[in-house]
């Protein structure tokens, strides 16, 4: 057969047989019969192997010979769908992807602390990722969350990221359970619009003082640039950790960026899809949702090994949890 592939496949003959393939999967599929043409995308990607072992597909010609088989095959895939939605799924029960969102505002039950700090851990559990993939993502996140970090005023300690080929994480050492309160300075509208000719506030003032929840006679004035403007001192209350890590840790997650991506149910694209979450701020969940995926305190052991999952108790000893598993998870000593 090698010879035949390689030397005697007659490349005209071929070539008319994978067009030929291509038209019956295109009748079939107006027919409404998936599974025939699904057979015959199939012996037209063999044809295409035979041209490419005989040499005579190039670069450009093979994009356009996937792009032929890849529509078709797609065409097949959602006329069997929906054939077999009409039939009431006759082999099982069908279910919708569980894309089940916590509603991340429900008060938790949080214990009372007295202000200690406490390491978080956040481990993104996925199909096997390609190499560089994992060293690229690492990094990412890393960046990503210290940024946020920063921006949302939680005071924290060292950053360690860490990876896997199923899976990303970071851990922070001593990340503050709440907030540090701030005071900013807001700039309303110009001391023109601000007050009429008699000194009087106008409605300009009243709804910016509306709006910061600020009574008028805190406002002053302020030059800036060539205009005189009011201003007004605002604190900005301290909001628990889990709380504005829950807002915030889906998009850290979803602005990694990979060379290739996928998409899958959720329709959310990664490099490989997403499988478990694990959040943790000392002992608590911290709760969010991605890619349908709910947040919590269990991770997956090795592929075949007897400990299929288990569970994480505190951020604190996530690694040392880890290595018990048999997982060596920091890169450099892997």
């Amino acid at each position: 057969m090698s010879a035949y592939y390689l030397e005697h496949a007659n490349v005209d003959h071929i070539q008319k047989h994978f067009d030929d393939f291509e038209e019956e999967a295109r009748s079939l599929l107006s027919l409404g019969l998936p599974i025939p043409a699904y057979d015959q995308v199939l012996k037209a990607s063999h044809a295409f192997n035979i041209l490419d072992s005989r040499g005579f597909v190039g670069v450009t010609e093979r994009a356009r010979y996937f792009g032929r088989m890849r529509s078709l095959a797609r065409q097949c895939s959602q006329l069997w769908l929906k054939t077999r939605e009409e039939i009431g799924y006759p082999l099982g029960t069908y279910q919708e992807a569980n894309l089940v969102y916590p509603h991340v505002s429900e008060k938790l039950s949080r214990k009372e602390v007295l202000g200690q700090a406490q390491t978080f851990v956040l481990e993104i559990g996925t199909e096997e990722l390609p190499p560089h993939d994992v060293v690229e993502a690492t990094e990412q996140l890393e960046k990503s969350l210290v940024q946020i970090l920063g921006k949302r005023r939680l005071s924290h300690g060292k950053v360690h990221s860490y990876g896997t080929p199923r899976r990303l994480a970071v851990v922070v050492e001593n990340l503050s359970l709440k907030q540090m309160e701030e005071e900013v300075e807001l700039r309303g509208p110009p001391v023109t619009k601000a007050f009429d000719q008699e000194g009087k506030p106008t409605k300009a003032a009243e709804g910016f003082c509306r709006k910061n929840n600020v009574p008028l006679d805190s406002l002053y004035r302020k030059i800036d640039g060539k205009t005189e403007y009011i201003y007004a001192r605002v604190k900005e209350s301290a909001r628990y950790a889990d709380e504005v890590l829950s807002e915030d840790l889906p998009t850290i997650i979803s602005g990694i960026s990979f060379p290739k991506s996928m998409r899958w149910n959720s329709n959310i694209v990664f490099s490989r899809p997403v499988r478990w979450i694990m959040a943790l701020h000392g002992d608590l969940v911290v709760p969010f949702s991605f890619a349908g995926i709910s947040s919590g305190s269990q991770s997956c052991g090795l592929r075949n090994s007897s400990l299929a999952n288990f569970k994480v108790e505190t951020a604190e000893s996530y690694l040392h949890t880890v290595e018990k598993a048999g997982i060596v998870i920091d890169m450099q000593v892997r």
